[in-house]
């Protein structure tokens, strides 16, 4: 796992970054199914590195720019993705819906908390994984290539490549 790193999230630039992200989130969760070249004009502004993405409304993010995909990358619906550091996806990867993608923690100290400080840590999904539904990635883990999380679980550890990792054997 990746060490957290601590951040001021509100400086102005972050705060513009991240307006911007939910005002695109916005627009792209009202667009209809069948406003395809909308969608993805939006989708294009809102995650410049993810072009060959299929993602299901309602979707949020932090950011956007923040989120990194390889090719053929599905979220399913009401996917959340707190990109408050790099988020990366490999190849062929697919989200369950009600998923929960964190790069963003906060600190234990209640000071810290109420200063404002976060705690990110990237978080690395590598190529055909599967997250089933109501998945929930916390910051700094990296699952493996061809890995499958099963449903309800949280991932609080690195996953090894190709690891069935179910509720049996969550931690």
């Amino acid at each position: 796992m990746v060490p957290l790193t601590e951040l001021l999230p509100m400086d102005s630039s972050r705060k513009q970054q991240r307006h911007r992200a939910k005002q695109l989130c916005f627009a792209l969760n009202q667009l209809s199914p069948d406003s395809k070249a909308e969608r993805k004009q939006t989708l294009a502004k809102l995650l410049p590195f993810a072009k060959t993405a299929i993602i299901e409304t309602p979707f949020t993010c932090d950011f956007g720019n923040n989120i990194v995909a390889g090719d053929k990358l599905y979220l399913n619906h009401n996917v959340v993705i707190l990109d408050g550091a790099r988020v990366t996806f490999g190849d062929r990867v697919m989200v369950g819906p009600n998923s929960v993608i964190t790069a963003t923690t906060h600190p234990k100290d209640a000071q810290k908390r109420a200063s404002g400080i976060q705690l990110v840590a990237p978080v690395m999904v590598g190529n055909d994984v599967w997250l089933g539904a109501n998945v929930i990635v916390l910051p700094g883990v990296t699952i493996g290539d061809g890995a499958i999380i099963g449903a309800g679980v949280t991932v609080t550890r690195d996953i090894a490549a190709g690891e069935i990792f179910t509720g049996r054997n969550a931690i």
